[in-house]
């Protein structure tokens, strides 16, 4: 063989080698391989057909080494990508709870309680009166929320309100903007005797480790309707669907 030849089959063996990474990563991993793989092949020919010459096999083992390296190196780094994407996946997966009013559903470091769930015409929140709309009612379903980690946080963790009724129907958490404002002459005998006090739940609150906030979750839905289930999420990232069931 000459050395001519000798030093193009090394060039092409180690430009195959080079390849071996980026094309495994951007264009298809078994071409990237099968590229390792021939500058592998091509390294051994040179080894093998050096005929006594010292050039031929030093380059052959160079190459062997450098193929070898090349398809190792591309092989571990495609592993731990792909345990790190599984890994994300995983987290990112989101998880169900199921539970029922009364009883405490712990997920993470947050403990949830659905305490009560009241049904009215007209709401009271300080000396204020509200009323719901024609063909509509409040539902207020009251919850306790006890921080069980060993650090501060942010009630606003726990999210995405959602009433289930008896329809089979899906209705997001409202204030008591929503509901209509009563003016001082409105609020008759009927209005005080009926009308419910609530205390809107703060979802922005900070509670330390051990404490726990109650409030109110309010909803606006049809008056042939009742409340079946509640549903909401702990966490943004990989969260956990909580469904507590209202129906005793």
């Amino acid at each position: 063989m000459s050395t001519a030849r000798t030093v193009l089959l090394f060039a092409v063996g180690l430009l195959l080698s080079i390849l071996v990474f980026p094309v495994a990563f951007y264009v298809s991993a078994a071409v990237g391989y099968l590229l390792g793989v021939v500058a592998l092949a091509v390294g051994v020919w040179l080894a093998i057909k050096r005929a006594g010459r010292t050039l031929p096999l030093v380059l052959g083992i160079v190459l062997i080494v450098l193929a070898a390296i090349s398809i190792g190196v591309t092989a571990s780094i495609h592993a731990t990508v792909y345990s790190v994407s599984k890994a994300i996946e995983e987290t990112m997966k989101t998880k169900y709870v199921s539970g029922a009013i009364g009883q405490a559903v712990v997920v993470g470091n947050w403990e949830v309680t659905v305490l009560n769930v009241r049904e009215a015409r007209y709401l009271k929140s300080d000396d204020s009166y509200f009323a719901a709309r024609e063909g509509e009612k409040a539902v207020i379903v009251t919850l306790r929320i006890r921080n069980t980690g060993g650090e501060t946080r942010s009630a606003s963790e726990i999210l995405s309100f959602t009433l289930v009724t008896s329809a089979n129907k899906s209705y997001e958490d409202v204030t008591l903007l929503s509901f209509k404002p009563l003016l001082s002459w409105d609020v008759t005998d009927e209005v005080r005797a009926g009308a419910v006090a609530v205390s809107e739940l703060r979802m922005s609150a900070s509670l330390a480790p051990g404490t726990y906030i109650e409030g109110d979750v309010l909803f606006a839905v049809p008056q042939n309707e009742t409340p079946q289930r509640l549903h909401f999420k702990v966490g943004v990232v990989g969260p956990t669907e909580v469904s507590i069931t209202l129906v005793r």
